[in-house]
């Protein structure tokens, strides 16, 4: 791998959804509240450590995160969000693409501002 060479890594939605939608791939979970919905503990542990001890930093670009629609209201959505990047380290760098039902003018300040500068925070969709 070239030494300048970096690697984007969408997180899964494990971490990204607030509940799984009632459909058949997601089982007995479908419909069901996620209970690891923005658990920074479960990123540190299960993402970002692996990461750190395969050495691989030096090739790792953003980690991008993707919302789907869902029911929250702007404040239920944005005080998760906001607590969740505020726990993480900053030395890796994250990027958030969202749809197009965000909310105008919503104000998700601690996760905007984690959002490393050179990384994106896209609103994908019209």
């Amino acid at each position: 791998m070239p030494e300048d060479f970096e690697m984007c890594f969408k997180v899964w939605e494990k971490l990204t959804i607030p509940v799984y939608a009632k459909q058949p791939r997601y089982g007995v979970k479908a419909g069901q509240t996620n209970a690891r919905f923005l658990d920074a503990q479960v990123f540190k542990d299960f993402v970002l450590a692996p990461n750190r001890e395969a050495k691989f930093e030096p090739h790792t670009g953003p980690f991008i995160f993707e919302f789907q629609r869902h029911c929250m209201s702007t404040e239920e959505f944005c005080s998760p969000l906001d607590g969740f990047f505020g726990e993480l380290p900053k030395d890796f760098r994250y990027a958030v693409s969202q749809l197009s039902w965000w909310p105008t003018g919503s104000t998700c300040e601690t996760a905007k501002s984690s959002i490393s500068p050179g990384t994106a925070w896209t609103v994908n969709g019209a």
